[in-house]
């Protein structure tokens, strides 16, 4: 939704800007802006930013499938390995959830699948032109992920691995900075001057429960086996926590060898330069999301989307152990890598057929048909208060095209830590909604009523009239039970809504 508000204002000539309460212009600095800025291009078509990100998110599917393509071929030498690295791509009921969502995540995996490609030639050729184009990659992948940094660091691990002497380390480091640096500042002092945030995050310690890591192992694991086996099979679960710890550490444990391997001054083929910066990249991505969830972003969690890099590379290391399999391997090792590959082939394709079913029947997020049928919506379209609070911004904005306020929040999502101004935006909360007629929206789940937050943003309101829906239940993982309830109420002079 900040995509889309964001694309909308650009077009508008606002710059990468959100509308907050009253229609008052907010620059976004918790999301990079590149990816408003491919909806707006889209947007100059007369297509409007939310129904052109659907077009720009199916091309990228096509790019990215055969770029993913491209680069298995240049790894294994197969052409029906890269028939099936495309395959088990796009048939991912994974892939398909997450190129379903309206995010920068496939743009992220181009601007990836290019880097590598251009490095399988970095590294034999030493070409200027190619470590210019990777610093302006990482540039780019940072203007669309903060994330990205990680990236960058990668290619500055494998220059100062794999170029020659330390004249070469140094010039090629020079010229891989002289084209990322611009976007990183760019960025970062636009978000610094209007927020006095480079990202808006702030450097705090906040300890992420193990439970975060292994909802990411389960994830992790939820993509590699076949659908169901880990939910009919609940004495999994510890199990495969170890077992994903053990071959973590032992592709570490190899990677660290190869490493100091080089280092001592051994020599690699180009293929396992390549193999050993995706490796690379996979280690520094993962810690650079761990230190971001520890000490910048407590919201941040290991799910399919934030996973997604990680999986492709997973993948195109199993096509390359394939390949060798292959080319070492008799009549009846060939025989069963076919027959294994035609059978989880044809597992992706009924997973995919069936997330496709689901996702085409109520849509998803927040332009589900239980937001859109919603009474609460449909009260607020009706009725032309300017002044709105509620705790999904987002959800009203997309839905009606209102913009609001968000309620106040007694804790940071980001820090976990206690608003100091809490009391004080309450009570401004209220004063400005008695002064101008205003709407309180606030959406909640079951056992919304005893939460203390719930209680003081609603304290002395007095539902008027109730809008009750169907029962909802979301999620895959935490079906949770959810009844829309709309009411008018009153405090004082003051006209609310809240929704339950």
């Amino acid at each position: 939704v900040y995509y889309v508000n964001g694309a909308r204002n650009i077009l508008a000539g606002n710059g990468f800007y959100r509308n907050s309460g009253e229609d008052v212009l907010k620059p976004i600095t918790h999301f990079p802006p590149l990816f408003a800025y491919f909806l707006s291009a889209v947007g100059l078509t007369g297509m409007d930013p939310l129904r052109g990100g659907r077009l720009i998110i199916i091309l990228l599917l096509g790019v990215n499938a055969i770029l993913f393509a491209w680069l298995a071929w240049k790894l294994t030498r197969s052409k029906w390995l890269a028939l099936l690295a495309t395959g088990l791509m796009v048939f991912s009921s994974v892939t398909l959830r997450e190129y379903s969502w309206l995010m920068s995540e496939p743009l992220y995996l181009s601007l990836m699948l290019v880097s590598f490609l251009v490095a399988y030639d970095l590294f034999s050729s030493r070409k200027t032109t190619a470590v210019l184009m990777l610093g302006m990659l990482a540039g780019l992948m940072y203007a669309t992920r903060y994330v990205g940094t990680s990236m960058l660091f990668t290619w500055l691990a494998g220059i100062f691995l794999f170029i020659p002497g330390w004249r070469g380390k140094l010039r090629h480091a020079g010229l891989l900075l002289l084209t990322s640096l611009p976007f990183l500042v760019a960025v970062m002092r636009r978000n610094y001057v209007l927020s006095g945030s480079t990202g808006n995050r702030n450097f705090i310690l906040h300890p992420a429960p193990f439970s975060k890591v292994a909802d990411g192992i389960h994830r992790f694991w939820g993509w590699f086996l076949p659908p169901g086996m880990q939910a009919s099979h609940a004495w999994l679960d510890w199990t495969l926590i170890a077992l994903f710890f053990v071959l973590l550490l032992g592709a570490l444990g190899i990677l660290i060898w190869r490493l100091v391997r080089i280092l001592r001054g051994g020599d690699c083929t180009r293929l396992e330069r390549l193999l050993i910066m995706l490796g690379l990249h996979g280690f520094i991505y993962l810690a650079a999301i761990y230190l971001t969830m520890n000490f910048f972003d407590a919201t941040t969690v290991f799910d399919n989307r934030i996973l997604l890099p990680v999986y492709l590379g997973v993948l195109l290391f199993i096509l390359v152990g394939l390949a060798s399999l292959w080319r070492g391997g008799g009549p009846v090792l060939r025989l069963a890598i076919v027959a294994g590959s035609l059978a989880v082939m044809g597992f992706a394709i009924a997973g995919a057929w069936q997330t496709s079913i689901q996702l085409s029947r109520d849509g998803q997020g927040f332009i589900d048909r239980y937001r859109r049928e919603s009474p609460a919506m449909q009260y607020i379209r009706e009725h032309p208060q300017d002044l709105i609070y509620t705790n999904h911004p987002p959800d009203v904005y997309i839905q009606t095209g209102r913009s609001s306020y968000m309620v106040p929040s007694p804790v940071d999502s980001l820090t976990l830590q206690p608003r100091d101004t809490y009391a004080r935006d309450l009570a401004e909360m209220r004063s400005k909604i008695r002064q101008q007629d205003g709407l309180l929206v606030f959406f909640y789940e079951q056992g919304y009523e005893t939460d203390p937050w719930y209680q003081d943003l609603t304290e002395g309101l007095v539902p008027l009239e109730n809008l009750p829906t169907p029962l909802r239940v979301f999620a895959d993982w935490n079906p949770v039970s959810s009844v829309t309830l709309a009411a008018r109420q009153q405090f004082g002079n003051v006209s609310t809504i809240g929704t339950a």
